[in-house]
């Protein structure tokens, strides 16, 4: 193989890597919007690197819980929210950026 030839091949699979990169940012950004809320009463969004990007508690919900109960409640919901993020998150790259996964093969070219 020429030079020319290897440099060639080389960007072509930069641009591979590249592609299989952005499809798998997507579709991680796309099972993270699919997540549902852990509880109707107080509900927490986290970005994909895992920071809280929203906080909403049921206005009613200062009726039915006491400020300990709501405490607790928001304490869980954050929690519970964060460790599902990071399991997602987890089992994405194992499957998109595993050592068996379509992608560690270009890199391995």
């Amino acid at each position: 193989m020429s030079d020319e030839e290897y440099v060639d091949a080389y960007c072509k699979n930069v641009v591979a890597i590249r592609q299989r990169l952005a499809e798998s940012n997507e579709a991680l950004a796309r099972k993270i919007g699919e997540l549902g809320p852990l509880n109707d009463e107080v509900q927490a969004t986290f970005d994909s690197d895992g920071y809280l990007e929203n906080l909403y508690i049921e206005p009613t919900a200062m009726t039915r819980y006491t400020c300990a109960e709501l405490e607790d409640l928001v304490t869980e919901v954050l929690r519970a929210g964060d460790e599902r993020l990071a399991q997602l998150v987890n089992d994405h790259y194992a499957q998109h950026l595993g050592p068996d996964s379509p992608l560690m093969e270009l890199l391995r070219w």
